[in-house]
């Protein structure tokens, strides 16, 4: 390998091993410290850090979360004392942007006495590197500080009335006494009926569990039979709309008739009247009606048997006038036809 100036630069292979090997390990090591804490170095954590000053910690370790308006922004990486107070070192996420006057609390985190760190942006311009003072940090509430406010809040009291109110109860406790009693002896009582029920309570809450469940699993269901009750109860509503105006109109229409009725009872009477005279007769006809069907059907067939025969029938109808007595009147009929005939042919 030749370089710029003309010397020959040596190739890898003609490298001293020793060199070589330490430039090797020295890679070798920086890269592992890089892989082992990249989250602590500011261009590759994507996370800044920050330090804080407070009188004391209470119980907040290392790892705890840091909180800004509740929401989780980082954690505590280190603790450490610095001479009559304590540092707390913390990361927060790079996007989240704190002012010049921030401020730094320790507070309770879970229902289970969890520690954590709580920031409040304050101010204009950035942080930086100077750890948060003790004068914008707010230590947890410790027993000193308790035991101190109970001591200055009982010397402000006033032991008089104190006094008064304690023996107001006593009393109160001593005309209770025989009422107490027994009040006491029923809740224990109870307490005991519930202890020796404790099997079939968790028997009873079991069945409920699994009642609750098959409704959670039938909510469609449920849901879809309100709907449709809901719409059921819609078409009754509607139904009964219409049977009021059906009933409506029935009242009308009786109201009507009798009105009719009323108005034409002089020839309704009447009518009925002869009605009932023609319903008379024929109930009274009815034998002689029923035989005069039978005879009729016999002539009917007979005289169709009669007419099937020819260009003329014979028929014989019974009760009639003899055709000798008005034989006279139909040739006289058909002769003067006949003479009004040949005049009018003549006239011509």
């Amino acid at each position: 390998m030749i370089s710029r100036k003309g010397t020959e630069l040596p190739t890898f292979r003609e490298m001293p091993r020793r060199r070589v090997a330490a430039i090797g390990i020295g890679i070798t090591v920086v890269l592992v410290l890089v892989g082992l804490f990249y989250d602590r170095i500011p261009t590759f954590g994507g996370a800044d850090s920050h330090e804080a000053y407070f009188a004391e910690i209470g119980s907040l370790r290392p790892g705890d979360k840091v909180q800004i308006s509740g929401v989780d922004v980082g954690k505590v990486s280190d603790i450490a004392l610095a001479g009559d107070k304590v540092r707390v070192s913390f990361t927060v996420d790079s996007p989240v942007n704190l002012g010049s006057g921030t401020r730094a609390a320790i507070v309770t985190t879970s229902v289970l006495g969890k520690r954590g760190l709580r920031l409040e942006p304050r101010g204009a311009g950035s942080l930086g590197r100077e750890p948060i003072p003790l004068d914008r940090t707010t230590a947890p509430y410790s027993l000193t500080d308790a035991l101190d406010d109970a001591g200055r809040t009982l010397g402000k009291a006033d032991a008089t009335k104190i006094d008064g109110a304690l023996r107001a109860v006593n009393d109160v406790l001593d005309h209770a006494a025989p009422e107490l009693g027994p009040a006491l002896r029923g809740v224990g009582d109870l307490s005991k009926t519930i202890g020796s029920r404790d099997e079939q309570l968790r028997t009873l809450l079991k069945r409920s569990r699994s009642v609750t469940t098959i409704l959670a699993d039938r909510g469609k269901q449920i849901n879809q039979l309100v709907l449709d009750s809901a719409f059921l109860l819609r078409e009754l509503g509607s139904r009964r709309d219409e049977l009021t105006r059906l009933i409506i109109g029935v009242r009308f229409l009786a109201k009507q008739i009798s009105a009719t009725i009323t108005e034409n009872n002089a020839e309704i009477t009447p009518a009925l009247t002869r009605l009932q005279s023609v319903l008379n007769v024929l109930e009274q006809q009815k034998t002689a009606i029923s035989q005069a069907i039978p005879g009729l059907r016999n002539f009917s067939m007979s005289l169709g048997e009669s007419v099937a025969t020819g260009p003329f029938f014979t028929a014989f109808t019974a009760n009639l006038v003899p055709v000798i007595y008005f034989q006279p009147l139909v040739d006289a009929l058909v002769s003067d036809a006949d003479r009004t005939t040949t005049d009018g042919r003549g006239g011509r």
